[in-house]
């Protein structure tokens, strides 16, 4: 039989390496994709498994990182029209979906005022120290309204600076995985549980995101 052969690489608490051998013959992509998720199902510890479910819910509005594996995934052959076509979507897509983020959102003087601190600098020491989270837009840090929690001591909800410093990726990634849900939490959002108390939970789950084919 021809085999193709595919390198699936799962980065959680370090990284393992999957060679999985797959018919090169036409096959539908759900199929190609069963064989897959079939081989990490027999071999992999509920650990990784875990962390391939919540790197899936992570990365479900990121762009593929690889024609090959695009192509491995589906029987059709796009034009260069339509790659076109579908890049510059998917590049509106992203940029629909980094408004949709920066919603909800408080400039540098509002923390100030909503921490009540006497310097600019203080907002961003804590950005730099990954006490708090921000997004920079048009060379502005805007930070997401929900970090903040009057009911505890400095103003920011229980560790989540624990969480965004277990998050190896950039700070908008680090908003998106936050606020979407994740199978790992029964549909809720990793915010939604931090917020319940799970913090040792959450941090766990952050330490594991990341899917990379």
């Amino acid at each position: 039989m021809d085999i193709n052969c595919i390198n699936v690489k799962v980065m959680a608490s370090g990284t393992i390496t999957r060679k999985l051998d797959m018919p090169r013959q036409k096959i539908s992509p759900g199929d190609k994709l069963l064989l897959v998720f079939q081989t990490l199902l027999d071999e992999e510890s509920p650990a990784i498994l875990t962390a391939i479910a919540d790197s899936l819910n992570y990365i479900q509005n990121s762009e593929p990182q690889s024609d090959d594996f695009v192509n491995l995934l589906s029987d059709k052959d796009y034009s260069p029209q339509e790659r076109k076509r579908l890049h510059i979507q998917n590049v509106i897509n992203s940029f629909n979906y980094r408004r949709e983020l920066l919603k909800d959102t408080v400039n540098v003087n509002q923390v100030m005022e909503i921490l009540n601190y006497d310097s600019r600098q203080a907002p961003l020491n804590r950005l730099k120290a990954h006490s708090l989270i921000a997004i920079k837009d048009n060379q502005k840090w805007w930070f997401p309204l929900w970090q903040f929690d009057a009911n505890t001591s400095d103003g920011i909800i229980d560790g989540l600076s624990r969480v965004l410093k277990a998050l190896d990726c950039s700070n908008l990634a680090k908003v998106s995985w936050l606020v979407n849900p994740s199978p790992y939490f029964e549909g809720q959002t990793p915010l939604e549980v931090l917020k319940s108390g799970e913090v040792e939970r959450v941090v766990e789950s952050a330490q594991s995101v990341g899917v990379v084919f």
